[in-house]
């Protein structure tokens, strides 16, 4: 299935279901794991990876198989004093 800028495509977000979203950029890599990605845009605003779909079926956010997830998603941020996948952050 090949995505054109600009198209809206559907995307499987974990237990959330799907969101509607638009294709920013077809041809960039993961900086993490190098895993061909193509950037959404959500529908509030926040740009995404994703990986190709396959055909029929919605796509599937990068998030969810990329070893390095929670380093980009916003999950694993340290929080000043707090920890961090259990290891403590100065604070």
């Amino acid at each position: 299935m090949s995505l054109l800028v600009g198209e809206n495509i559907l995307v499987r977000v974990g237990q959330k279901g799907t969101l509607l979203c638009t294709v920013l950029q077809t041809d960039a890599l993961c900086r993490s794991c190098g895993t061909a990605i193509i950037w959404v845009k959500t529908p509030k605003n926040r740009n995404m990876p994703i990986i190709e779909p396959e055909e029929g079926m919605p796509a599937e956010t990068h998030f969810a198989d990329c070893p390095q997830s929670k380093t980009w998603s916003g999950k694993g941020k340290q929080t000043k004093g707090g920890t961090d996948n259990g290891v403590q952050v100065p604070g």
